[in-house]
């Protein structure tokens, strides 16, 4: 299949990390109301890829279609396209669904999970982010993928720390991790980093002070202890 490239020579861009929507000139537009912004959703999730109509209406509406999806469906495809064409992106029909006319790396999602299987790409992989994925698509199916893609980013985020960490940036990463814990306060791996960069900062009662707030809300958040892994750094920052 040909891959679309944009009027400009430029590869377009259809982007789920944020609302649903498409680069044209340099700037994000939005792909209309919440479920049409669904139906571009489903088939960059799968771009180059054909969805059958059925499943584009499973995954929009669930169980419960209202009468006429169909011909909604198709409305929505109409204005999709009007949206598209000037990023030369084509949405075609075929085989009983539709196909949109896109190689994985044209979708940021797929971008994202590319670039983030390198460590160097780690940092370029994270920029990609506009906010929380699907930003304003309701749904189960829209549901799940924003929560694949939200544990995807944080195993991301440690590892980016992780390698900024092992170069030695202590200071350097203790802002962004205490607002990353601060996010997510149950994350280990995350709340981990942040007692090693407070360490390495020479900032020990503040590391201690993390591990404690981290472990009362888990305890109350998931009825557990802190992996052992934490608990063995906890250990060792104890002994200095």
């Amino acid at each position: 299949m040909r891959m679309s490239t944009g009027t400009d020579g430029v590869r377009p861009q259809v982007g789920l990390l944020g609302e649903v929507g498409v680069l044209v000139a340099g700037r994000w537009i939005g792909a209309g109301p919440p479920r049409q912004r669904c139906v571009l959703a489903v088939l960059a999730h799968a771009p180059g890829r054909v969805v059958h109509l059925d499943a584009v209406i499973d995954r929009v509406w669930g169980e419960s279609p209202p009468p006429g999806a169909r011909q909604t469906v198709y409305a929505y495809v109409a204005r999709l396209r009007r949206l598209l064409r000037p990023a030369s992106v084509g949405l075609t029909r075929r085989c009983g669904g539709y196909v949109l006319d896109l190689a994985p790396h044209d979708v940021d999602a797929h971008r994202f999970r590319a670039l983030a299987t390198d460590p160097a790409g780690l940092g370029p992989a994270l920029d990609l982010w506009r906010g929380d994925p699907l930003t304003g698509v309701a749904g189960d199916w829209a549901a799940a993928v924003r929560a694949g893609l939200e544990r995807e980013r944080l195993t991301a985020l440690a590892r980016f720390h992780e390698e900024e960490l092992r170069r030695g940036r202590f200071e350097a990463v203790v802002g962004p991790l205490s607002e990353l814990v601060s996010a997510y306060p149950t994350a280990e791996p995350l709340v981990g980093h942040l007692m090693t960069a407070l360490c390495g900062a020479g900032r020990r009662a503040e590391a201690l002070r993390a591990y404690a707030e981290a472990r009362s809300r888990i305890r109350r958040d998931l009825g557990v202890e802190p992996a052992l892994e934490l608990r063995e750094l906890h250990a060792r920052v104890l002994r200095g």
